[in-house]
């Protein structure tokens, strides 16, 4: 991290949670994105899109597995909260067995300017802009309880040397290759969009929209609200600092190791902002 504003007003190192966790306990994966730092952001700020892109497998379809997800639901209510770091993202489905009873919630964090708190909890994203067409893609998983199988996670990632990427971070699966993508897998219905991987699946949606992308061109409906929103508070928080403000994200009030994503079934009528990350069984899954 760099702070480059007044001295008088630097603010704490942010103690995200992973920095606080003994070595062996968080792991790092790299990659380098063909595209502009925010087509990358947009993609870890709107969780809708996992509902099919991510499924993998057709949603529904012969190798359906639903990612293990309490719900069906790909219509999610979108809500909002702004923060004094950014903002959280709550994302609200109806729960597939007892949708009168409970919901499912999935809630981001982004924290200003590039720090994306994934909804599965111990799991960070962070886009650093190389220059105006490439973005280094960080990506942290980290246990307060355990060290983490750093060979499990890059294999997860997609991110193993040699076999989805190059020595120098750059992505073996590209668009000169078609992002590798299996079109015989796709006409058997046993895959939506014939790639391995979600980070490989997200890196090509954001790259083949070309490195910068002509926002004149969309057609963005209610499940890009997430979109909508962070393009509308990086602007606002641009034109403030601009103006002599300060931007988000310098407050010295914030506690950064509180903050995290969230995937959980709740009551109905517990609010979103409210809601609390499921319990760990004794092998640490949730």
């Amino acid at each position: 991290w760099a702070y480059m504003g007044s001295l008088a007003k630097q603010p704490p190192f942010p103690n995200f949670e992973w920095t606080l966790v003994p070595s062996e306990n968080r792991s790092l994966v790299k990659v380098r994105e063909e595209c502009n730092f925010l087509q990358a952001i947009e993609g870890a700020v709107d969780t809708s899109h996992g509902d099919i892109l991510q499924q993998g497998a057709i949603l529904n379809g012969p190798e359906d597995t639903g990612f293990n997800r309490p719900t069906k639901d790909i219509q999610p209510r979108i809500h909002m909260q702004p923060t004094a770091y950014g903002f959280r993202y709550g994302s609200i489905r109806t729960h597939i067995s007892e949708p009168e009873r409970l919901q499912y919630l999935r809630i981001m964090t982004f924290v200003m300017p590039v720090h994306c708190l994934m909804t599965s909890g111990e799991l960070a994203q962070i886009f650093v802009p190389i220059d105006d067409d490439h973005t280094w893609n960080f990506n942290f998983s980290y246990s307060k309880e355990k060290p983490i199988d750093r060979e499990r996670h890059r294999r997860q990632r997609r991110h193993v040397v040699g076999e989805d990427m190059n020595a120098d971070g750059t992505r073996i699966p590209t668009m000169a290759n078609r992002f590798m993508q299996d079109r015989d897998s796709m006409r058997a219905r046993k895959s939506w969009a014939g790639m391995e991987g979600g980070p490989n699946r997200d890196m090509a949606m954001q790259e083949s929209m070309g490195r910068i992308k002509d926002r004149a061109e969309e057609h963005l409906g209610e499940s890009d609200y997430g979109v909508v929103y962070l393009r509308q508070y990086l602007l606002d928080a641009l034109r403030a600092n601009l103006a002599g403000g300060d931007p988000p994200g310098t407050a010295s009030s914030v506690d950064y190791s509180t903050l995290r994503g969230i995937e959980t079934v709740a009551p109905v009528d517990v609010p979103w902002e409210q809601a609390q990350p499921r319990a760990r069984s004794s092998d640490g899954s949730r």
